[in-house]
């Protein structure tokens, strides 16, 4: 059943909204698993939102792409597939975005020197990186010109 705060319609409701007949809504759910709207204890059916999107969706591939019904059910299929892969893509980069987020990753050191291979870096790793970083910082600094001298950038010349 949908949550209390989702909106549903009946059969008549939702065939006068989506410019159809009942009986062309009572057919489709025949040939297309996809569309399978809620009962009532009564067996009225109930399309959500949802639903009718699925049905106009439909309509447009059989009205205006001229696909026939089984045609326009493989596209639903193939419309389905893309969308899981689409998630999947989604929720990996999300669990990437999560990763990038949370901070620096340890790195997994098993240099020569350690006394046990399996040590993880103790932070002299990132401590020569953030000196090495704070030296090239002081060599773009420093103006070559005017100590007469070519910079790390510039040509020698040897003429």
């Amino acid at each position: 059943m949908p949550s209390r705060e989702e909106r549903t319609y009946k059969i008549g409701h939702a065939a006068h909204l989506l410019d159809l007949e009942p009986y062309v809504l009572r057919f489709w759910e025949t040939e297309f698993p996809q569309l399978r709207p809620i009962r009532t204890p009564k067996g009225q059916r109930l399309y959500t939102e949802a639903h009718l999107r699925l049905i106009a969706r439909i309509k447009t591939l059989l009205y205006e792409h001229g696909l026939t019904i089984d045609g326009a059910r493989r596209k639903l299929d193939q419309d389905h597939q893309w969308l899981n892969m689409l998630t999947d893509i989604h929720i990996e980069l999300l669990d990437i975005r999560r990763i990038l987020l949370s901070g620096p990753i340890a790195p997994h050191s098993h240099a020569p020197g350690h006394a046990n291979g399996d040590q993880a870096d103790t932070g002299s790793g990132q401590k020569q990186r953030d000196q090495d970083r704070d030296q090239q910082t002081e060599d773009d600094s420093v103006d070559y010109r005017e100590q007469g001298e070519p910079g790390p950038h510039q040509p020698v010349n040897d003429g």
